[in-house]
């Protein structure tokens, strides 16, 4: 044991009997031992003499149990005013030194605790107001404030959860006020409480920090209560609002109470709203609903049914979400083509139309005119198949360009199901030409049905007729469709 002169000893009597009384302090809480980290500390000594040779002498330790239940061991560091926490974490963690699992460790500033101990926040909160108060105020020498941002960055980490990098990001836009952490503890507390995982939270403060400065009991515990009696149970909400944590900012009664109502009533029941919801959380969010009311009103007026406004919903629900003049302009072009809203691609041409503005749909046309198309077969196969105007122009060309050099079909084979250029070139059209061929080539099938219709089989049809059932026939054909995991 080394050797300290008098006035270091008289020190450390101070610190401990400073130490013993914040401790105390605690109702139903004992102080089993406290000393300075050069003493070999039975249960903590390498924790003690880590911090020691990181941190310097002004490092205290203390063993106590609360409620006469789990051992702490609290680590005061007393004579650093400006110790890093996230430099004794990453040490840690670099050595491989492994922390009792109830270690606090508390400076003035900021507080670490390993992960099994992140639950008892309200302990954390009140052991360092207690340093603060009995401490901080003794005679030793104040120690110089640290900074806004370190402290900011310090309590996203060990608090929330963030990485390094991320933290310092975050801390550059937004700032947690050390001396008032109620807020920020409440948060964190109601997410756990409602089976928030670590990962969940980093997220959620990671996309929307300033939720760490919100109430609560006034603003987001009706929120949770209104989304769980509606549905988003479990996992559920957790998905939801780490999806989009600007949800929890809109106002319950303005925007997510009027969402939902208004949802319901094409979708039909909670649990379609739930499923929308998991599709498009922006409803909650994004622009206004007074624009989303107004888009569905002019839809009903034009004489689109209520299951074809859901549809729309489901397939597409940024479309709802545009301006109205945009919606109308979109209407006013699809009577113009002869779509009637009973038509049966009226739905997904009206999501295509709307997403389109006037240059890139007459660009599009002149992509597919440039394969030989007439515009009048272009717009044609548009009103057959929407999608078609989604596709990339790359896409298109090389779609094109094995039907017709390498599969040998007419041009006007693929005007009147232009469906086929969505189709996937590997994992779809050429797995199967090759089956064709190679049956074809045996004479095991005559091509006594379109490729149209082979194309257009579903997989497991496909693999049933014209696989499976020629397998021991021709050696490697299921290799030559793409292998055993088609099969599954």
């Amino acid at each position: 044991m080394m050797q300290h002169s008098n006035a270091e000893s008289f020190g450390w009597c101070k610190m401990l009997k400073t130490g013993i009384e914040v401790v105390s302090s605690l109702t139903s809480t004992s102080v089993l031992f406290a000393g300075p980290p050069i003493l070999q500390i039975k249960d903590s000594s390498n924790l003690a003499l880590q911090l020691s040779r990181l941190l310097g002498a002004g490092v205290m330790i203390v063993l106590l149990r609360l409620h006469e239940a789990a051992l702490y061991v609290v680590v005061l560091c007393l004579f650093s005013p400006c110790t890093d926490i996230v430099k004794v974490e990453t040490h840690f963690r670099r050595n491989s030194i492994s922390l009792h699992p109830k270690t606090l460790i508390l400076s003035h500033q900021c507080i670490f605790a390993s992960k099994e101990h992140e639950q008892h926040l309200a302990m954390r909160s009140l052991l360092l107001s207690l340093l603060q108060k009995r401490f901080l105020n003794t005679s030793l020498p104040p120690p110089t404030a640290p900074s806004s941002p370190s402290f900011t960055v310090q309590y996203l980490i060990t608090s929330c959860g963030l990485s390094l990098q991320s933290a310092r990001s975050v801390s550059k836009k937004f700032q947690i006020d050390e001396q008032n952490l109620q807020k920020p503890l409440s948060v964190i507390q109601l997410l756990k409480s409602h089976d928030f995982k670590d990962a969940h939270i980093a997220k959620m403060i990671e996309k929307r920090p300033r939720l760490l400065h919100c109430s609560t009991q006034d603003n987001l515990k009706p929120k949770f209560d209104f989304f769980i009696k509606n549905g988003f149970v479990g996992r559920l909400l957790p998905e939801l609002l780490v999806s989009d944590p600007v949800i929890l900012t809109r106002n319950l009664g303005s925007r997510i109470k009027p969402c939902f109502k208004l949802l319901k009533s094409f979708v039909q029941n909670r649990e379609g709203v739930v499923a929308l919801l998991k599709r498009a959380p922006f409803f909650l969010s994004y622009g206004s609903m007074d624009s989303m009311q107004l888009n569905i009103d002019l839809l009903v007026k034009e004489g689109v049914a209520a299951d074809r406004i859901a549809k729309l919903l489901i397939w597409q629900p940024r479309s709802i979400l545009y301006k109205p003049d945009r919606i109308v302009y979109a209407l006013n072009a699809l009577k113009n083509l002869g779509l009637q809203p009973g038509d049966k691609p009226f739905i997904q041409a009206l999501s295509v139309r709307i997403q389109s503005n006037d240059t890139a749909w007459k660009k599009k046309i002149e992509v597919i005119k440039s394969l030989g198309w007439s515009e009048e077969e272009v717009l044609r196969s548009f009103k057959r198949h929407p999608p078609l105007f989604g596709y990339s122009e790359k896409k298109i060309r090389t779609a094109m360009d094995f039907f017709i050099d390498t599969m040998k079909l007419e041009r006007q084979s693929i005007i009147n199901s232009p469906n086929f250029l969505g189709m996937s070139i590997d994992k779809r059209i050429r797995p199967r030409y090759n089956v064709i061929k190679v049956l074809e080539s045996k004479e095991l099938i005559k091509r006594d049905k379109k490729i149209s219709t082979l194309l257009s089989l579903s997989e497991k049809n496909f693999l049933a007729k014209y696989v499976i059932k020629y397998a021991d026939e021709v050696p490697g054909l299921l290799e030559i469709y793409g292998g055993a995991g088609k099969a599954k």
